[in-house]
């Protein structure tokens, strides 16, 4: 199922510059 595989990417790629997101606030408040 190609669009399963190519939904988890889109996923994955928001989780990941979420966390980068707020990794850089938490940093930028340090």
């Amino acid at each position: 199922m190609p669009e399963k595989i190519y939904s988890a990417q889109i996923l994955g790629m928001f989780t990941y510059t979420i966390t980068g997101f707020i990794l850089n606030k938490f940093w930028a408040m340090k």
